[in-house]
């Protein structure tokens, strides 16, 4: 007696929680082949991320006529090929797959009439993989023979994150600058490359920098700082660049802004700026990690600096007391932990949402005697502004804003 198979092909793509299926039938001559998917990806799409292995789960089912048949025969993947993308590995319980060349992968097919058989694929791509492919899927055996393409998209994920580290940084009131050291901190969160990394700063007119070394294989200082790397991976971040501000002579006493920004081919622009500070002024400013990651304890150190104290000429000591009290306010989703003050002369007391310090004396006589360390928590990613005010009696008050980068 005469029968015939069909063999039906059925893809789910788990990739990061989003599935898709495909459904690929095969049947007789006088039938269609029918594919339809039930998918969230653009365009149909199998988008494999950049940096990361991502598994293809394939169940294979089978109709005989008459019923009560097996569909035997074999599977045959083929991934046209793109730098840096390749089939890791290939396993079913009908036999071992057979692998070749990171390219092809030919697995067995051995299903009874109306059961399923379910096959894993894993694709592998580099960090700096980008660009689109295909699959190419072809089925053979005591069925009617198969053959169907998928398209496949290489993206990215991950992020940029550029600090300048000391920040703020200070001077001599009304001299020349110093030959101060910064560096910028350049972290990429993962799991893909960076490509075509930019960096600029542009300084203060009469401010400049000299470069590190190290640094000048891929920065100069043509007016402003221009830096540019063909790729930054996780793996090699942190990246930094270090150099020293100098200046071309004397400048007038305020607070500058050196802004920073940051490009690259993972479609996030960073800003950030350096503030050189000099003149009679107390500052407080608050001292934050490189990264700050979700549900991980993170220290905020609240410091302060008299940029100019009065000091007595006979044992360079501050003559003149100087009191400061102190808030810093905590938006809603960040947990205050723990406050530790920096001296002994200065007391902290901490509600939810806010840390107030004093103490009678500040200026330089006891090191440390207006700074605090916080301990702080979140378990949410997100931005958070923070807000520090400070009074000094008669030297006057000030206040900062900062806004809290946690990944």
């Amino acid at each position: 007696m005469k029968y015939s198979k069909q063999l039906s092909f059925f893809i789910i793509y788990m990739i990061f929680g989003i599935y898709c299926s495909d459904t690929l039938s095969l049947q007789l001559p006088k039938n269609e082949l029918s594919i339809s998917f039930q998918s969230k990806m653009t365009a149909s799409e199998l988008n494999i991320v950049a940096g990361t292995t991502t598994p293809v789960t394939i169940t294979s089912s089978c109709t005989t006529s008459p019923p009560g048949n097996t569909c035997e025969g074999e599977v045959t993947f083929n991934l046209i090929p793109l730098n840096g993308l390749e089939i890791a590995k290939a396993s079913t319980n009908a036999g071992p797959c057979q692998l070749k060349g990171g390219n092809t992968a030919t697995c067995p097919v051995l299903v009874k009439d109306q059961e399923q058989q379910p096959l894993l694929i894993e694709f592998k791509a580099d960090s700096k993989t980008r660009g689109k492919t295909q699959l190419d899927i072809s089925a053979v055996g005591n069925f009617i023979p198969y053959s169907a393409s998928i398209p496949l998209n290489v993206i990215t994920e991950g992020k940029l994150i550029i600090s300048q580290v000391p920040n703020p940084t200070f001077t001599i009131s009304g001299a020349k600058i110093q030959p101060l050291t910064s560096k910028l901190v350049i972290i990429n969160t993962g799991p893909s490359a960076a490509l075509n990394v930019k960096i600029t700063q542009q300084f203060a007119t009469g401010i400049g920098a000299d470069l590190d070394k190290d640094s000048t294989q891929y920065c100069n200082t043509n007016g402003q700082l221009e830096c540019q790397f063909e790729s930054i991976t996780p793996e090699e971040s942190p990246k930094t660049v270090s150099y020293r501000v100098t200046s071309n002579g004397y400048i007038p006493s305020g607070v500058y802004n050196s802004e920073i920004n940051l490009t690259s081919d993972l479609n996030n622009s960073e800003e950030s700026s350096l503030i050189i500070i000099w003149g009679k002024t107390i500052l407080g400013y608050q001292v934050l990690p490189d990264l700050i990651m979700a549900k991980n304890d993170f220290q905020d150190q609240v410091k302060f600096m008299n940029t100019q104290p009065i000091l007595s000429e006979s044992n360079n000591r501050l003559t003149v007391p100087v009191p400061l009290t102190w808030s810093l306010k905590i938006p809603a989703g960040i947990i205050i932990k723990d406050v530790v003050p920096g001296s002994k002369v200065m007391t902290c007391s901490h509600t939810s949402n806010e840390v107030k310090c004093s103490t009678p004396n500040f200026g330089g006589t006891v090191e440390g005697s207006g700074d605090a360390a916080i301990t702080l928590y979140t378990n949410q990613a997100g931005n958070y502004q923070t807000d520090l005010s400070w009074t000094t009696g008669t030297y006057g008050t000030g206040e900062t804003t900062v806004t809290l980068n946690v990944y």
